[in-house]
């Protein structure tokens, strides 16, 4: 038996609950209460935006609940076959417990595949919780260390049509050549260089395990509160106790902005740049290089305001020293900076 609290909880106190429950709900029920289980826009998506900020609580004590696995039966669901596994991709890789919601007399043959597959289940099981590394826009890319050092990378179309998604190795702090593994099809797929990219349907995801064969790739590490950075507008430098350095910078609000000044790189190209951050609610900033190609992130929760975490932005630089700058640019708060990664090759 499970003994789990209902959802619309405050994670301040995430503590508490972990001392006298098993897990917690995230959300509100999955359940739309309408023709079918569920629907894609009433009940499924939204926990693509609201597990970020509960994911560094989830571990043994206590454990992120999504809510039931509607996916045994298409009719019966009222989903298609790609939004039924993007939906059990993401409850697997939250490390969230797997019940399922059907009638388990009436599973079509393709939600049993869901249901039972054994490598999915097992990257579920290790109790290893993703988060989202380019969480902007319809494509994104999440993903986790596991346990035997491996990567669990997934892809998700969350868009209405269908588009190319691509994750970079750089994102999760290693370069190179990598073995990919297909979880979903137990497909081996060979060699990747430096990332891997599909073209997904509508709603569609895939599910990779990644085995690094070249190691760590070589960051930059740049940190907010450097003197040798701009502070505008307000902008102001604050502790934070598990930031790197013990500080940040906060404050970013109507204009206020962080110019971090002299990002160094060896040649002319688009870099993906790490930037490491916190908010306790969902919030944006437009990051921009030297003044150019200025693009605007959302950043979803972190956990707290001293629980940092980890998105990823593709940024033209040129040869040389460069100026990146994080802005508010609207009359809402942006998050917190910690400090920004740059990689020492260019993809």
């Amino acid at each position: 038996m499970q003994f789990v609290l209902s959802w619309s909880l405050d994670r301040n106190h995430a503590a508490d609950w972990k001392q006298h429950s098993n897990g917690w709900r995230i959300d509100t029920d999955v359940e739309c209460y309408c023709d079918t289980l569920v629907t894609w826009n009433n009940s499924v998506k939204i926990r693509w935006d609201d597990v970020p900020g509960w994911t560094p609580w989830a571990g043994p004590g206590g454990w992120n609940n999504l809510d039931s696995l509607n996916v045994g039966n298409g009719e019966m669901d009222g989903l298609t076959e790609d939004e039924r596994q993007s939906y059990t991709t993401l409850w697997a890789i939250s490390a969230a417990p797997l019940y399922a919601g059907d009638d388990l007399t009436k599973l079509d043959a393709y939600g049993l595949s869901l249901l039972t597959n054994s490598e999915v289940i097992a990257i579920d099981q290790q109790g290893v919780p993703a988060r989202p590394v380019t969480p902007t826009g319809s494509a994104q890319v999440w993903g986790m260390k596991n346990v035997d050092g491996s990567y669990t990378i997934a892809l998700f179309n969350m868009g209405s049509f269908p588009a190319q998604v691509t994750a970079n190795w750089s994102s999760f702090g290693f370069g190179g050549k990598a073995t990919v593994r297909d979880l979903w099809q137990h497909k081996e797929l060979g060699g990747y260089d430096g990332s891997i990219s599909a073209t997904l349907p509508s709603h569609g995801s895939r599910l990779f395990k990644v085995t690094p064969k070249d190691g760590a790739v070589k960051m930059a590490s740049y940190e907010a509160e450097a003197s040798t950075n701009s502070l505008v507008r307000g902008a102001s430098v604050g502790g934070c106790a598990n930031c790197s350095g013990g500080a940040k910078v906060g404050n970013l609000y109507n204009g206020g902005a962080l110019r971090i000044n002299g990002v160094t790189v060896p040649k002319t190209g688009t870099y993906q740049v790490n930037i490491r951050y916190t908010t306790n609610d969902p919030r944006s900033a437009t990051i921009s290089a030297n003044g150019q190609n200025a693009v605007t992130l959302a950043f979803p929760p972190s956990g707290g305001w001293d629980i940092p975490a980890t998105l990823t932005v593709a940024v033209q630089l040129h040869a040389g020293a460069n100026t990146i700058e994080i802005d508010s640019t609207t009359p809402v708060y942006s998050p917190d900076v910690d400090k920004i990664e740059v990689p020492l090759t260019v993809r």
